[in-house]
C-alpha cells in the first residue's frame, strides 16, 4: 500500500492505521513510502503492526522507498532484526 501523504507522524497515525487495515484485508503486505518525507517513531509502530499482520496471514512484510531517517530510527529503537529484512531498495 502506498501512503498518500508526505508526512507520517503522530498526527497522521489514525488514518495511516485505517489505510493499513484496508490493505491487510486485501492481502497487501507492502508498505510503499514513496513521496513520504517527514516521519517520526509512529512509522515504526505502523511498520511493526503491518509485520504482525503479515505473519498472522503467513506472509512477509516488504518496505519500499523507506523515507530518509527510517533506518536510523530502526537502529535507534533496536528493531534491526525485525524490520531491516523487509527493506527493499527501489
Amino acid at each position: 500500500m502506498k501512503f498518500g501523504t508526505e508526512s507520517i507522524t503522530f498526527r497522521e497515525a489514525k488514518k495511516a492505521k485505517d489505510d493499513i487495515a484496508i490493505a491487510v484485508r486485501n492481502g497487501d503486505f507492502v508498505l510503499d513510502f514513496e513521496g513520504v518525507h517527514r516521519i517520526d517513531s509512529t512509522v515504526l509502530a505502523l511498520s511493526l503492526h503491518m509485520l504482525r499482520e503479515a505473519k498472522k496471514a503467513g506472509s512477509t512484510l516488504r518496505i519500499l522507498s523507506a523515507p530518509r531517517g527510517f533506518a536510523d530510527l530502526v537502529k535507534l529503537y533496536g528493531l534491526e532484526t525485525l524490520l531491516m529484512p523487509a527493506l527493499e531498495e527501489v
